[in-house]
């Protein structure tokens, strides 16, 4: 195993082969978390969007199985490979986990350097099939685009946050064309240069007559925007009421 830096989640719930995993990983030159519980693992490994290279994980945890861990963690785009260990070989479970999307499946007790060498072989192949990144190659950036990547499929409103010139509209393009939107409009207003008392009626637009000069309808961004994404940048520059 190459001494960069490898980052390796580990699911085990056993003190003596989890030190001896984690004591290798780390004379190798890797770094790994360590989870006694399927719980923790999960709740560790979806707060921290792409920031394990590949997570080794047992089959018999003392509150779910690996298994679980697994398939609540699968339908998430950033998911790590998983290598499941087990002392109970199970060919019908390791057919299924294979089925399912897991990278390997290994029988305790196993030769370390073995281990080691089938954890790198399935941390490079999870490089060389990720996905490009558009935004940059920092592993900041990197993070920031796998988070965007990860908010894609919900149908949630997002607040970005940024200083000026960090880009805040790139990065809402790219969660736009991610989406199940992304064929639908992509709109984006710039509060700060639009007045106040004309704010309301660009956004949400308003009807022939509905106040004096309204000699035509009017449709508003939001309106125009239909099914797709609606950005309203500087929104802090927009009145505390219209933003309520």
């Amino acid at each position: 195993m190459p001494r960069d830096a490898v980052r390796i989640g580990l699911v085990e719930d056993d003190d003596v082969m989890g030190g001896s995993i984690v004591q290798r990983i780390e004379l190798e030159g890797g770094t790994i978390s360590w989870w006694k519980s399927g719980r923790q693992a999960v709740e560790a490994v979806a707060a921290t969007s792409g920031s394990f290279d590949i997570v080794i994980c047992d089959i018999r945890l003392p509150d779910m199985t690996g298994e679980t861990v697994f398939r609540e963690l699968a339908g998430r785009h950033d998911t790590p490979p998983f290598v499941f260990v087990t002392g109970f070989g199970d060919i019908d479970q390791a057919v299924r986990l294979m089925r399912a999307g897991a990278a390997d499946f290994m029988t305790k007790p196993f030769v370390m350097d073995d281990f080691l060498r089938r954890i790198e072989t399935h941390r490079r192949r999870a490089i060389a099939n990720a996905p490009d990144y558009v935004l940059g190659t920092s592993r900041q950036i990197r993070d920031a685009e796998d988070l965007l990547r990860r908010y894609a499929g919900h149908d949630l409103p997002v607040f970005i946050t940024g200083e000026t010139g960090s880009g805040k509209e790139v990065a809402a393009r790219l969660l736009h064309g991610l989406s199940q939107r992304a064929s639908a409009p992509f709109m984006a207003v710039n509060c700060a240069a639009i007045p106040a008392d004309l704010l309301e009626s660009e956004i949400f637009g308003h009807e022939k007559g509905a106040f004096t000069g309204a000699q035509q309808r009017h449709l508003g961004d939001a309106e125009r925007a239909g099914n797709g994404t609606l950005v309203l940048d500087e929104i802090g520059d927009m009145p505390p009421a219209l933003q309520a």
